[in-house]
């Protein structure tokens, strides 16, 4: 008889390890995906500079740049949403380990002490030098939008163009207040996975 509830303990134990494992992983890949987001951006920063770079000996060099101008805000925008959804997505998992997996784990071992990194970060993520990189990392996100605009107000003559001017701003300021939406919807999860 205690050999039997011994082996489903060990059973029990095993399988929450191993779906603590295969949680683990999903959260690095989703790590490497985000990661991979902020290598494209990275990537796009650098093809904006060497467009401003190489435009000055090209025929209409405005209208070009300002078409690649138009672009960018839109195409950070749609990588802010993929760059959001793994953050979400890691949030979410970190909070099902900590809300669910490490209680039944603590359970089953009659033991405290486990899964001590999420203990930690719990504690450690509400501190204001948490916060703070937070934001920058995400910086990269959202910097580019504004700079966009402000690029393209430079670059177009006012007497045709403020019309137009008028309808980029509105559409970039969207943009920008959607990407912040997104950012404290996410902090928001990640708040309640740390409860």
């Amino acid at each position: 008889m205690m050999n039997t509830q011994q082996n489903q303990r060990n059973t029990s134990i095993d399988v929450h390890l191993e779906e603590y494992k295969a949680l683990r992983e999903e959260i690095l890949l989703r790590m490497k995906e985000r990661n991979a987001v902020v290598n494209y951006i990275l990537l796009l920063i650098s093809a904006l500079i060497v467009a401003i770079w190489q435009i000055p000996g090209r025929i209409e060099p405005e209208r070009t740049f300002i078409i690649f101008l138009l672009i960018i805000p839109v195409i950070f925008f749609f990588l802010a949403i993929i760059y959001c959804w793994h953050d979400l997505m890691i949030a979410s998992i970190g909070g099902y380990i900590n809300q669910i997996l490490r209680p039944k784990l603590i359970e089953v071992c009659q033991h405290e002490d486990i899964l001590g990194w999420e203990k930690y970060l719990q504690k450690h993520s509400k501190s204001p030098s948490w916060k703070i990189m937070s934001i920058l990392n995400r910086l990269i996100l959202v910097v580019p939008i504004p700079i966009s605009t402000i690029s393209l107000f430079a670059l177009m003559k006012p007497q045709i163009f403020d019309t137009i001017r008028i309808t980029l701003t509105i559409f970039d300021l969207l943009l920008f207040i959607g990407i912040v939406i997104l950012f404290l919807l996410v902090d928001r999860v990640y708040a309640k996975a740390r409860q």
